[in-house]
């Protein structure tokens, strides 16, 4: 029996070449068209779906925080000249053997102590200050900003503790797990915990208990970085409960509001900041300087 002939007309293919070709594809294809109008039969692989964007509040994967590197990263701004040639110099000096290695760890530290650039934060305050104790503050700030998982922690679950009580093994566990969602890695926890040491919120103990060590943060920190936050290219002012909304204070490690009223009572004495009033139920200060402006003058509480 004799098969019948398959048709090919110009610049067409065959059905049983169209099928082949969707059989390849996955049952999808789609065919480019040539000038004149007809299929040429070249085939484009199907695009592959977007993948949604994923919140930072969401991110679950945590890496071992880079403490000692940080410092070391924040103590060469003043002779480096952008934010390329730090990242640079921190994968050719950072200790790790593997070039790969630095290279991350160079990313890493940008992204978490250096959002704003070298001349940004955490590069004026040490510019200017030149002090450990305000550095590290800062450095601190900045890296539970950086890592949602890290900073819930510390704003969430940790802030409503007492000082110096000792942490349920379970009690971060059980908090990443609803907060973050159950299939939260446990290596993700486990570095939680270990990054939080190394940044001193806790303290190991005996037995396999975490105790909350009190931080005794600096009202200069607190003025610093509530200028960076709220101050404005010109002195401005801001509501009361604003800044108390923001968890920039709970970081540094203030454990009530009555402490940030405290130094605001204080800093208007001081001529540190203009204005802190209580008026029409609105509680309210007004800046007297700039972040530019209190940095450079290395202005303290």
């Amino acid at each position: 029996m004799m098969n019948e002939p398959v048709h090919h007309a110009a610049g067409h293919l065959s059905q049983q070449r169209l099928l082949d070709v969707l059989l390849d594809n996955g049952g999808s294809a789609s065919l480019t068209v040539s000038s004149n109008g007809m299929p040429d039969g070249k085939v484009r692989a199907p695009k592959k779906p977007t993948k949604p964007r994923v919140p930072r509040d969401a991110v679950r994967g945590i890496q071992d925080l880079l403490w000692k590197e940080g410092l070391f990263a924040l103590g060469q701004v003043g002779t480096i000249a952008d934010d390329a040639a730090l990242q640079e110099f921190l994968r050719q000096n950072l200790s790790q053997n593997s070039v790969e290695t630095r290279s991350r760890y160079a990313q890493s530290l940008m992204r978490w102590f250096f959002p704003d650039g070298i001349r940004g934060l955490a590069g004026s305050v040490w510019t200017s200050y030149h002090d450990q104790g305000l550095a590290a503050e800062v450095l601190r700030y900045l890296y539970l900003r950086a890592e949602p998982m890290v900073g819930a922690t510390v704003a969430e679950a940790l802030f409503p503790i007492a000082e110096n009580s000792s942490v349920p093994v379970s009690y971060l566990t059980n908090f990443l797990l609803s907060r973050f969602g159950q299939s939260t890695p446990a290596k993700s926890i486990k570095r939680v915990k270990l990054n939080l040491r190394k940044l001193d919120v806790l303290a190991r103990e005996k037995g396999n208990r975490d105790t909350l060590r009190a931080l005794a943060p600096s009202a200069t920190t607190f003025l610093i970085v509530l200028h960076h936050l709220f101050a404005g290219p010109e002195p401005g002012a801001v509501e009361f409960r604003t800044l108390a909304e923001n968890p920039f204070w709970k970081y540094l490690g203030f454990k009530s509001e009555d402490q940030l009223r405290a130094i605001l009572k204080d800093s208007v004495s001081k001529g540190l900041i203009a204005k802190y009033v209580l008026a029409d139920r609105i509680e309210s200060l007004s800046f007297r300087h700039t972040f530019q402006a209190f940095v450079t003058r290395r202005l303290r509480a």
